[in-house]
C-alpha cells in the first residue's frame, strides 16, 4: 500500500472512524505518521521484518511464529492471519472460525494480511486511474465491521510501497544477477537511475548484504507489469501508517487526535480566502537551491516518521543524479507561516466590536481567557477538526467538548451565517474563513 491509497481510504474512513497520531511525546500539532520499510523493499524482508519486529527476512511462518512473541505485547495472545486464513468454513461467516475468535474474544492482538494491492500489481491491472475505496481492498470493510463492533483500535499499515506503470523504461544490466523488478545484486556500473546500498537496514539476501537499487520512478529490470516495488524510491521506502478509533474509544495514552490532514486551500472558501488574508502571511519562505551531483544521503522519510527497529544507518553512493532538467528554485512557505496567518487573524477578529459584543452575549465563558484564542486560531489554520482535537489544542476538557463547540457557534454564527458548521456526524467543526473575514469585517 502507497502513501497514495492509504490518503484515499483515510478520507473516506474518517467518516466512520477517528484518526489519531499514536508517536506519544512528539513535539508539533498531531500529525499522520509514517514507517521506513526494510530494503529492498520486498514481502519477503520488509513483512517478516514488521511482523517479526526486527531486520530480518523470512516468510509466513516465520510470521506467525515470531509475531506472538513480541514483547509489546506483555504476554497477551496474539497471531497473524494470511491469505489462506481468511477464508470461511461456510457462506454465513466472512473469515475462518479461527479468525472470528479472535477478533471476538477481546484479549487477542490480531494482524491480517489483505494481498489486494499486491495482486493489483502481479495481474497488471491499473493502480494509477481513479479512487481508491475501502470496498475495492477484499476483506476490509468486514473486518472494520468487527473492529467496530468489538470496540479494537485499528492500526492500517503496510510492508512497503510501490511505484505505478507510467511508460517506464526496462534497464538492461550485465554481470549482475536481477533480484526483483527493482533492484539486482552488485555488479557492474551504477547507473544514474540507480543507486548502492549497504549498511543493517539491507537485510537480502543476507543480513549487512549490499545491493543496488533503482531510485527512478520510471524504470524496471523486469517484464512489464502494473507497477513495481523493491527499490529504493519514497514511494517504496515510506509506509503509510493510519491508526483509527470508533467514535468515542478511549484512545491508548499519548495518542492525540488529528483534524482534517487536508491543507487549507483544498477547500474551496478556504482558497478564496487566502488571497484576501494575504496581508498577514508573513515573508518566511525558504528557497531551495540548484540540485547538485553530490553523493545521496539515504532515502527519505517522511518528518515525524516511526522508528521500528532504530538508527540504523545506511551507507549509500551514486555516480550521479538521474538526467533530467536543473530544477528550478521552489519557493517553499516555512511551518510557521500558516500558524503565523492564523495567530493574526484571530487578532484583528478579537479587536473587532462585533466580536466584542458576541462575546458578551455568551452565557458560559471560559474561565481561562486564551482557550477561545487557541480554539480559534487552531480552527483558522485547519478548516476542518473533530471537536475532542479542538478542545485539546485549546486545553479544554475533551468530556466537554460538545458544549465547548456550541460556545464557539454562538460566538462565530452572527445574524444566521453559519461562520462555524457541525458536520452531519455531530462531532466535527468546519470554520467558512471566508464567511468570517466578510462577517466580522476583517
Amino acid at each position: 500500500m502507497s502513501a497514495a491509497i492509504a490518503a484515499e481510504l483515510g478520507e473516506e474512513l474518517r467518516g466512520h472512524w477517528s484518526e489519531f497520531d499514536p508517536l506519544q511525546n512528539a513535539a508539533g500539532a498531531p500529525a499522520r505518521r509514517a514507517v521506513a520499510a526494510a530494503l529492498p523493499t520486498l514481502t519477503a524482508v520488509s513483512r517478516t521484518s514488521l511482523f517479526a519486529g526486527t531486520l530480518m527476512k523470512g516468510d509466513q511462518n516465520d510470521e506467525k511464529r515470531l509475531f506472538p512473541q513480541h514483547p509489546c505485547w506483555n504476554g497477551a495472545p496474539a497471531a497473524v492471519f494470511h491469505k489462506d486464513d481468511l477464508r470461511s468454513p461456510d457462506t454465513g461467516s466472512p473469515f475462518s472460525t479461527a479468525l472470528t475468535d479472535a477478533l471476538a474474544d477481546g484479549h487477542t492482538h490480531v494482524a491480517v494480511v489483505l494481498n489486494t494491492v499486491d495482486d493489483r500489481l502481479a495481474k497488471e491491472q491499473k493502480l494509477g486511474d481513479g479512487t481508491w475505496e475501502a470496498k475495492e481492498i477484499g476483506g476490509l470493510e468486514p473486518l472494520l465491521r468487527a473492529a467496530r463492533a468489538n470496540d479494537m483500535t485499528v492500526l492500517l499499515t503496510s510492508d512497503h510501497g510501490h511505484v505505478v506503470e507510467r511508460r517506464s523504461s526496462k534497464l538492461d544490466v550485465t554481470g549482475a544477477a536481477v533480484g526483483s523488478a527493482r533492484h539486482r545484486n552488485p555488479g557492474g556500473p551504477v547507473t544514474p537511475a540507480e543507486i548502492e546500498l549497504a549498511g543493517p537496514r539491507v537485510v537480502w539476501p543476507e543480513p549487512g548484504s549490499q545491493i543496488i537499487a533503482l531510485r527512478d520512478h520510471d524504470t524496471r529490470y523486469t517484464a512489464l507489469k502494473a507497477g513495481y516495488h523493491g527499490g529504493a524510491t519514497l514511494a517504496e521506502f515510506a509506509i503509510p501508517l493510519l491508526a483509527l478509533l470508533p467514535f468515542g474509544a478511549e484512545p491508548p495514552t499519548g495518542w492525540r487526535e488529528l483534524g482534517d490532514p487536508a491543507p487549507s486551500w483544498w477547500v474551496e472558501d478556504a482558497a478564496k480566502a487566502i488571497g484576501a488574508d494575504a496581508g498577514a502571511m508573513p515573508d518566511t519562505s525558504v528557497t531551495r537551491p540548484r540540485r547538485k551531483q553530490t553523493t545521496k544521503a539515504a532515502p527519505p522519510v517522511s518528518e515525524g516518521a516511526i522508528s521500528l527497529f532504530g538508527e540504523d544507518a545506511v551507507a549509500l553512493a551514486a555516480p550521479q543524479e538521474p538526467a533530467s532538467p536543473a530544477a528550478e528554485p521552489v519557493t517553499v512557505p516555512a511551518s510557521a507561516a500558516a500558524e503565523d496567518a492564523a495567530a493574526a487573524l484571530v487578532e484583528r477578529l478579537m479587536a473587532t466590536e462585533l466580536y466584542q459584543a458576541q462575546l458578551d452575549l455568551l452565557a458560559r465563558k471560559p474561565r481561562d481567557k486564551a482557550v477561545l484564542p487557541k480554539a480559534l486560531a487552531a480552527l483558522v489554520e485547519a478548516g476542518t477538526l473533530p471537536m475532542t482535537a479542538l478542545a485539546e489544542r485549546a486545553g479544554h476538557p475533551a468530556t466537554r467538548a460538545p458544549g465547548f463547540a456550541a460556545t464557539l457557534a454562538q460566538l462565530l454564527n452572527y445574524d444566521g451565517a453559519q461562520i462555524l458548521e457541525i458536520l452531519p456526524d455531530n462531532r466535527t467543526l468546519r470554520l467558512h474563513r471566508a464567511q468570517l473575514i466578510e462577517q466580522f469585517g476583517l
